[in-house]
């Protein structure tokens, strides 16, 4: 499947052997100490296209050098299966975490995201700075669109039938996404789930 080479695509740019068609790296320095569990998400069927930690801005410089102060919750974004999807949406749905997805094809659109609970047109800010939001998810910037130079159109069409665009994040501003109840360790503890055998 092509989505198998996405992940590795995408492993090999977290872990600074290559590149992705939508960033040319190198990663945030805010995104290193993620990159060790980002991996595993990634090799566990989560193909991650952007991400954040959970931390305050404070002591920022501005280009007329006043400071400025924020605040950023933990999220992360990228494209999965529909049955991976679906499974998310119940095992987060079990903590305090806010989960949406939405098919890639919007054949099913309106029917998959009345099964989720959730409207296309829901979006949360991510960062605050200044006290005014500055970045938000949800709003459905469409996740494989970055793939677009990086896949040849047949591929293209593949992901787009069978995934779905995901958008995970911890409602808590300025948790560690690392922290045992943060954002990273309860997604990749949901995917592990998804891999054990019943019983």
């Amino acid at each position: 499947m092509i989505l198998n080479m996405l992940i590795e695509q995408t492993i090999a740019f977290l872990e600074g052997r290559g590149s992705v068609p939508y960033h040319l790296g190198p990663i945030e320095d805010e995104t290193k100490p993620l990159v060790p569990t980002l991996v595993q998400i990634n090799r566990h069927g989560l193909v991650t296209t952007c991400s954040q930690p959970g931390e305050p801005l404070n002591g920022g410089v501005w280009q007329d050098g006043s400071r400025h102060t924020g605040i950023q919750r933990s999220f992360v974004t990228g494209i999965c299966t529909e049955s991976l999807a679906e499974f998310l949406h119940d095992r987060l749905g079990r903590t305090n975490m806010v989960f949406v997805a939405r098919p890639l094809a919007f054949a099913n659109e309106l029917e998959l995201l009345g099964r989720l609970g959730v409207t296309a047109r829901e979006r949360w800010a991510v960062t605050i700075l200044d006290e005014k939001p500055l970045t938000h998810v949800g709003q459905w910037i469409d996740e494989l669109a970055q793939w677009e130079h990086g896949i040849s159109p047949k591929n293209y069409a593949e992901i787009a039938r069978e995934c779905h665009a995901v958008a995970i994040m911890d409602p808590v501003w300025g948790r560690d996404a690392m922290h045992s109840d943060g954002l990273l360790p309860q997604v990749l503890k949901a995917l592990l789930d998804k891999e054990r055998p019943p019983g």
